[in-house]
C-alpha cells in the first residue's frame, strides 16, 4: 500500500468507516472528537463516464450526514497525513486522497 493511503486503514479500524467513506474524506469532515461525513466516493469514480467523484452517503440525501466518534490517536493520524500530503481540490472540496487516473 502506498504511504499516502495509510490513513485509510486508521479510518476503517479507528472509526469504522466504509472504504468509500474513508476515500471520500475531505478537510471539512474533521471536528473535535468526531468526523462529520456527508459524502463518499462514487462506485464509478474511476470510470470514464463518471460525472462526479463524490456522492451522498449510502441511504442519505445530500443534506444529511453521519457523525462518527473518533479516538484522539485518529485525530493525530489525520493531522500527520495533512502535514505530509496536504489536500487536493476535487469537485469543489479539499479531498485528503487524490483521484486515481481513470483507466
Amino acid at each position: 500500500m502506498s504511504d499516502q493511503y495509510r490513513l485509510t486503514v486508521w479510518l476503517r479500524s479507528g472509526a469504522g468507516l466504509r472504504i468509500s467513506e474513508a476515500l471520500g474524506l475531505t478537510s471539512d469532515c474533521q471536528r473535535e472528537g468526531f468526523l462529520r461525513l456527508r459524502r463518499q466516493i462514487s462506485a464509478k469514480a474511476n470510470e470514464g463516464d463518471c460525472v462526479t467523484r463524490f456522492v451522498p452517503l449510502k441511504h442519505r440525501t445530500a443534506d444529511e450526514y453521519r457523525n462518527v466518534p473518533t479516538p484522539a490517536i485518529l485525530g493525530q493520524e489525520i493531522g500527520n497525513h495533512l502535514k505530509r500530503w496536504g489536500t487536493v481540490e476535487v469537485d469543489g472540496v479539499e479531498a485528503l486522497f487524490p483521484p486515481r487516473d481513470k483507466a
